[in-house]
């Protein structure tokens, strides 16, 4: 029985409504039902937000920032050493701009899949090694930024970003793409500058709005014929790869009207 009045009291807690938020604490006094977990999850939250700890004798604290959480739609923290993204992430159900570069988060929680709303997520120069699934979540996500990081693979649920525009990969650990990334249809712009790459799958050709494509600094020996199909393409940068004088020739040939440069 406990179990389910707790429930009942930690949904009132996030409601987002005052009066629910104020009923939520005064039934857990009332009933004796302890809800110090979720008190220190969201003291967490508080801290990691605002890097200081929420002033525990006021008694209004928590009715205050779970008003606030519902009216988060922006997480700005640069340079400033966060080690974690956590869990509790979650609770900030309409954030739409996470901006976290140049830091030291290592991991993503898969928690982040619940963050519907979000449009754009900037997480330069951290030192991440992977991506959850459930990236792949983000249905509305526009801008996703993990230049500088130390990724070595994608997760194929990437490919569900369909209105994905913008994707900035440069400076990672990539040896190959996933074969649905022809799936990103919104792509305009592709960055994958300094990685490890040997090939690029024959479905790049599906990225039909894609406007500029990054390689430099990679182990490319050739692109795949597909890539004639992108005709919106308009700046392919192929420096520092091991392509053969004909295979330049060649993709010249296939993209007649892009700016290439070897």
């Amino acid at each position: 029985m406990h179990s389910t009045e707790k429930e009942n009291i930690i949904r009132l807690l996030l409601s987002g409504q005052e009066a629910n938020i104020a009923l939520g604490l005064q039934l857990a006094r009332s009933q004796n039902i302890s809800i110090a977990e979720f008190k220190k999850t969201i003291e967490h939250l508080y801290t990691w937000m605002y890097k200081y700890e929420p002033d525990l004798e006021d008694s209004d604290w928590v009715i205050r920032f779970l008003l606030k959480i519902h009216t988060i739609t922006e997480i700005k923290r640069i340079k400033v050493s966060l080690q974690e993204i956590p869990d509790c992430i979650y609770l900030c159900r309409n954030l739409q701009y996470l901006t976290l570069p140049e830091n030291k988060i290592s991991g993503l929680p898969a928690t982040i899949g619940c963050l519907r709303e979000l449009r754009k997520v900037n997480l330069f120069k951290n030192q991440l090694t992977r991506l959850p699934v459930e990236i792949g979540k983000l249905t509305n996500l526009e801008s996703l930024t993990l230049t500088l990081n130390q990724l070595k693979e994608l997760p194929a649920e990437i490919s569900n970003l369909d209105k994905l525009q913008f994707l900035y990969l440069a400076g990672n650990q990539l040896t190959t793409l996933p074969y649905k990334i022809g799936c990103l249809v919104q792509l305009r712009v592709l960055g994958l500058k300094g990685n490890q790459l040997t090939r690029l799958p024959s479905e790049v050709g599906s990225l039909s709005e894609l406007k500029e494509l990054t390689l430099s600094d990679n182990q490319l020996t050739q692109l795949p014929d597909e890539i004639r199909n992108l005709n919106k393409l308009q700046t392919v940068e192929l420096r520092n790869n091991p392509i053969p004088d004909s295979e330049q020739e060649r993709i010249k040939s296939l993209l007649p009207n892009c700016t290439i440069a070897f």
